[in-house]
């Protein structure tokens, strides 16, 4: 499955010698016992630290190697090859965990801020400007350049000590040039991709669910799921 992919998986230790998941889903599909697959997509440090020129590149160009970057062709055609591998099995269904874009904040390996960050600057902070980002943004007539500077015009300033205030995310996009279509182009991004792998599984016949942790709302623009868009 991966025989082409630019990306290679780490294969655990455990699946060096056996099959360990097909004798588990064999197992119960003997006892008449139904199987969901469940796999983390995006979020990979081990994949960004390999394959760092495929991770979220921020406005400064520093990496983000715990996220992937799902404009990536090469990501893209990793997970394509994953939902490919499991699909393969005797599993009804296959649930993805984190197929969005990764916000910088990693919640692990103690990482620390020196700075309050409120939510539209973890929101600016998040988003990815690599070359693949910008491509696409282009594809879909979004001045992906334009929208970098003054993102980092705004957090440049932002560090200054200026815009300082909380508040909600939606009504301070429209205050920086360029976002509210670069942040559209993330949403059609993920929604294409999404398509693609799901094709993936009902040829298989297998269902497809996508895991989404404490969104409220319709639409995030951290990670760029869009409910109503994903579920159809």
């Amino acid at each position: 499955f991966f025989a082409t992919a630019k990306m290679q998986p780490r294969v655990s230790r455990l699946a060096a010698e056996r099959d360990c998941w097909r004798d588990i889903v064999e197992a119960c599909e003997n006892e008449g016992i139904g199987t969901t697959a469940w796999t983390v997509f995006i979020h990979n440090t081990h994949l960004g630290t390999t394959y760092p020129e495929y991770t979220t590149q921020n406005v400064f160009g520093d990496r983000y190697l715990h996220a992937l970057c799902p404009s990536q062709p090469a990501v893209q055609e990793y997970m394509r090859a994953l939902a490919a591998n499991l699909a393969s099995y005797p599993i009804s269904a296959l649930e993805f965990e984190c197929f969005e874009y990764v916000s910088f904040r990693h919640y692990s390996f103690l990482e620390k801020e020196g700075v309050g960050v409120t939510p539209f600057a973890e929101l600016l902070l998040s988003l990815c400007f690599c070359p693949s980002c910008l491509a696409a943004a282009k594809k879909r007539r979004v001045n992906g350049s334009a929208a970098q500077n003054a993102v980092r015009k705004w957090l440049e300033e932002y560090f200054a000590g200026k815009h300082r205030f909380a508040g909600s995310v939606e009504p301070k996009i429209r205050t920086v040039s360029g976002l509210a279509d670069y942040l559209e182009m993330r949403f059609a991004v993920l929604e294409d991709f999404f398509k693609d792998v799901v094709e993936i599984l009902h040829a298989q016949n297998k269902k497809a669910f996508l895991i989404v942790i404490g969104q409220e709302e319709q639409r995030h623009y951290l990670s760029a799921i869009d409910l109503k868009r994903l579920a159809r």
